[in-house]
């Protein structure tokens, strides 16, 4: 009699958890770096990029392999919702930044993390169940010094204002700009590099209808952080149009 009642009582709950009776959240794990599976979640975090004149990446991990779909958040601007699984009510989740610096004179943008002593590689945010939450992205202006320092290397930017293509050599070494497959500047088109600091330049050459010429006599050593900016001319020399320290002042 006792298993009887015992197996009654096993078919009813089982009979009532069918019905729905008992009540369920509607979570689901939403793959990161992923935009194919269909979301199912009200939970949402977007990202607010009011402080920056300039474009920033976001990543899900400090190595920074996973980019977050859809989340290059353009200056001054505000991604798309992206569902995201809620933390707990006093939960961070981290997020990893990566801003672009433009260099205009290139038409560039150069990759920038910075350092960890400024409390700006990474937001946090709690992601509150069905919401729609906000993850502030830093201004960095705000909180890096101005005149710190922002690459190690140096950036070089040569514009090809001569009537045939031209190319940087480092001794017999050929070098291709920043992002391009071909090692050649066509005329009225501007290549960026990016390269080591040296003493001098001596070692550099712009190579112009196969015949070199150094870089301009005004650059004496090539410093660390600094941006060059040269114009081959129509006559085929270099000029130096600027030279800076890339510091946050300049944005």
């Amino acid at each position: 009699m006792k298993k009887l009642i015992f197996f009654i009582m096993v078919v009813t709950i089982f009979c009532i958890s069918c019905t729905g009776f008992f009540p369920s959240q509607e979570f689901e794990i939403v793959p990161l770096g992923t935009g194919n599976v269909e979301m199912i979640s009200r939970t949402n975090i977007y990202f607010v990029n009011s402080g920056n004149s300039f474009p920033v990446d976001i990543f899900s991990t400090h190595t920074r392999t996973e980019k977050i779909n859809t989340s290059t958040v353009q200056p001054f601007q505000t991604s798309s919702d992206i569902p995201w699984l809620p933390t707990k009510a006093t939960e961070y989740f981290s997020f990893y930044l990566t801003y672009y610096l433009p260099i205009p004179a290139a038409g560039v943008e150069i990759p920038y993390i910075p350092p960890g002593s400024y409390g700006a590689s990474f937001a946090e945010a709690i992601v509150h169940f069905e919401k729609r939450n906000p993850v502030p992205i830093h201004n960095i202006k705000s909180m890096i010094p101005g005149n710190a320092l922002l690459i190690d290397d140096v950036g070089i930017v040569i514009k090809n204002n001569f009537s045939t293509a031209i190319r940087l050599q480092r001794g017999n070494i050929v070098l291709n700009p920043v992002g391009s497959s071909e090692d050649l500047i066509n005329y009225n088109n501007s290549g960026f590099y990016r390269v080591n600091p040296a003493a001098n330049t001596s070692g550099y050459r712009i190579m112009k209808s196969g015949i070199p010429a150094n870089l301009p006599s005004e650059i004496e050593a090539l410093e660390a952080g600094h941006i060059y900016i040269i114009t081959v001319n129509s006559a085929g020399n270099p000029v130096l149009d600027d030279s800076y320290p890339l510091t946050m002042s300049k944005f």
